[in-house]
């Protein structure tokens, strides 16, 4: 649901803050429908899960919380890191008593929505527009060299595309300072290669790679 909700929202989105495109040339190499190769691939939740454990560990050597109601140094066994998935939350703090910390627990459920690996790729190239269908879902309509408006859970952004030599390159800059780059490629054994690198406030950097294959006939 939240992914066909998304998916509306960016048909909206597109409709309403498309600008002037530029023509790109078809890359036949990409086009087409891919399926997940999950052995070869990276694990998006524990790439998520790793960030947000460094995340909370740099955050609890912050002197800014210690000794604070369920902060670091409070050794109450609240706060952050706390519990058996690390989903403590520091956001309850009293104004003027700490900074507030990210809430990890939300965090984690929108980065995994953020940078979930679709099981089916669907590629298209034209002209002056490439379509990626992900899971069967309504597909994204892209055309390199504009710039678009997208909202979403993980936030507002703003998108632009472009083609690299044949790498197709999605860039999303966020309003909270996130930023987000999606590279589609194929190597030299003919598999695509679908990668992503996001850089968030809370957590920093996390990058991705997944591996697909061509779909049999």
């Amino acid at each position: 649901m939240t992914r066909l909700l998304t998916s509306l929202a960016w048909v909206a989105s597109v409709a309403l803050t498309a600008c002037a495109t530029t023509a790109a040339p078809a890359h036949p190499t990409l086009q087409g429908e891919w399926r997940l190769d999950a052995a070869a691939s990276d694990d998006a939740a524990t790439r998520i899960a790793h960030a947000i454990r460094i995340a909370q560990a740099r955050l609890r050597k912050d002197p800014r919380y210690a000794g604070t109601p369920g902060g670091p140094g409070d050794g109450g066994g609240g706060g952050v890191g706390s519990g058996p998935d690390d989903q403590g939350d520091l956001g309850e703090l009293g104004v003027g008593a700490a900074p507030l910390a990210p809430d990890f627990h939300t965090l984690r459920e929108l980065l995994q929505q953020e940078l979930d690996t679709p099981h089916t790729l669907t590629f298209k190239s034209e002209a002056a527009d490439v379509v990626i269908q992900a899971d069967g879902l309504p597909g994204r309509d892209y055309q390199p060299g504009s710039t678009l408006t997208l909202f979403d859970e993980y936030g507002t952004s703003q998108i632009k595309t472009s083609w690299k030599d044949d790498t197709f390159l999605i860039t999303k800059r966020y309003t909270s300072g996130a930023r987000l780059q999606e590279r589609y490629s194929v190597d030299a054994r003919g598999a695509l290669e679908y990668s992503r690198s996001l850089r968030d406030p809370a957590v920093g950097k996390i990058e991705l790679k997944s591996v697909y294959r061509r779909a049999a006939p």
